[in-house]
């Protein structure tokens, strides 16, 4: 093949024209317009063809598009996800300190008005109860014999003197062989055991302390959990 003939193959395609195969006039003119109906055939396919192909291209690139756009603004979207909750960190990591302490410090005055508000009913339950049962405190006399060494000789059981009163009043001179004295220094709650060889003392307030001791534990285990 020549170069001008590759040269002649290159650019638009044009639609091929048969040579003329009659020579009257009447096969002239159906043999023209039967090429003009092919020329009419090729150029209405030709557009055709282009505009569905354009159709096809643009809705391929459309999709395309769509898919990097979708693709891009998700990779946009997540780094600035984390550009803006790195920012925040810090700020959250101390609001979660802030309220951290302001709770632990809400509980801590929880639990000391509340220990408080148990101290001032004990204080106020426990006196009257005695006032009312005297012989309640001959439990606390009981326990403080209990700790005494062997052998127990010559005990001597000493009480405050209202309190010993009011045991006299409902017939207890005695604890055991024991004779029940009276000590004015003693509270009302208090008592004093005296051996020939030694001393227990046992107080309202000591009992106290324990039981607000015990509630104290107790509250701080239930915050723990």
């Amino acid at each position: 093949m020549s170069v001008n003939n590759k040269r002649q193959l290159q650019g638009t395609p044009r639609p091929y024209h048969f040579p003329p195969l009659f020579s009257n006039q009447e096969q002239a003119a159906e043999y023209a317009a039967a090429q003009q109906q092919f020329d009419s055939a090729y150029q209405q396919g030709q557009q055709e063809g282009f505009a569905e192909g354009k159709a096809e291209g643009l809705a391929a690139g459309k999709q395309e598009g769509l898919e990097q756009g979708m693709a891009q603004g998700r990779q946009a979207g997540e780094r600035l996800g984390r550009q803006q909750y790195e920012q925040m960190l810090p700020t959250l990591q101390n609001l979660s300190t802030q309220l951290q302490q302001t709770l632990e410090q809400h509980l801590q005055e929880q639990k000391e008005q509340l220990l408080q508000l148990v101290l001032q009913v004990t204080q106020r339950v426990l006196p009257a109860e005695l006032a009312l049962q005297p012989q309640q405190i001959l439990r606390l006399v009981e326990e403080c014999c209990a700790t005494l060494p062997d052998p127990r000789r010559d005990v001597r059981i000493y009480l405050n003197a209202q309190d010993r009163q009011r045991l006299l009043a409902l017939g207890f001179t005695t604890h055991g062989d024991w004779p029940l004295l009276e000590d004015r220094n003693l509270k009302s709650g208090d008592c004093r055991i005296e051996t020939s060889s030694s001393v227990v003392e046992a107080s309202l307030q000591a009992r106290v302390s324990e039981c607000m001791t015990a509630v104290a534990e107790k509250l701080d285990g239930s915050h723990g959990d």
